[in-house]
This record gives structure tokens, sequence and C-alpha cells, in this order.
């Protein structure tokens, strides 16, 4: 019980920030973009925090290349206090969100999508490499479980 931080607030965004990649491979950020945000606060009789986020339809997709870098993070804010403390903190998580073109009608079935989509999502590989200087604190696992998500919310169409 003693090792536990008393928890006022949750906040989460969609966010997404666009870098141009110079020849050296160096990064300079151009554009953040904030898609969608929502906040609790928590109170000691709280049990569990839901929070709605959306990402709208005309959302730019993620993309590497050469020459720009556009990733979509979900950013988790939680506000504490440690106990004998007057100043509060934020424990911070985020986590990329791979965002994608509209699959083609084509490749839809009636009860989901097709077999060989499925199978292409599933492959989706998540790199190991940290976002903007942050190290990767979601393991593998978790990545794969996202993925499975993602699979089921497209196939509830």
């Amino acid at each position: 019980e003693s090792c536990r931080l008393p928890c006022y607030q949750v906040s989460a965004c969609l966010q997404g920030e666009e870098f141009a990649i110079g020849v050296n491979g160096t990064r300079k950020k151009s554009r953040t973009f904030v898609f969608s945000s929502d906040s609790e606060k928590v109170y000691s009789e709280t049990d569990s925090v839901s929070l709605g986020l959306s990402l709208p339809l005309t959302a730019p997709t993620s993309i590497l290349t050469d020459f720009v870098a556009r990733t979509i993070l979900c950013k988790v804010d939680v506000t504490v206090r440690t106990p004998g403390m007057k100043s509060y903190r934020f424990l911070t998580v985020q986590f990329p969100c791979r965002v994608v073109d509209s699959i083609p009608e084509d490749e839809m079935i009636e009860n989901g999508l097709s077999t060989e989509v499925e199978n292409k999502l599933l492959q989706i590989k998540w790199s190991n490499e940290g976002i903007d200087g942050f190290q990767k604190v979601v393991s593998s696992e978790v990545l794969s479980d996202l993925n499975m998500l993602s699979l089921n919310m497209l196939n509830r169409k």
C-alpha cells in the first residue's frame, strides 16, 4: 500500500508529428497535429478510467521516406503526487499508432476482411527504435496485441 502514488487525473491525446529528414539523417520537426484529447479526474474511490479518442477520417497516414517521417502517437499522462510532497508530477506513456489508408472495398468480405488482408496486417513490423529520442517502452507482445485489436476492430465493420 505504501508503494502506491495517489492519482488525481488521467489525460490522453492522439497527436501527429511530421519531420523533415536532412541528407545527413538529421530530423527537424516541421508540423505537429492534435487530433483528439480527453481527460478525467480521478477520485479516491475510482477503480478505473475510460477515455474516448477518435481519429478523423481526414487524418494523414503514417509514412517514412528518405525525406519525411510522419508518426501518429497516443500519449497518456497520469497526474500523481508523492505522499508528503505538495507538488504534482506527470507520468507519461506514449506509443505509436500506425495509420494506413482505408482498405479497398474489393478486399472486404461480408464478415470483415479477406484472409489475405488479415495476414498482411498481422505481418506489420514495428520499429525497435524509439520515437523522437524516447526509448521504446512497449514490448513486442503488447504491439502484437495492438495489431490483433486493430484487426478485430476492422472486422467489426
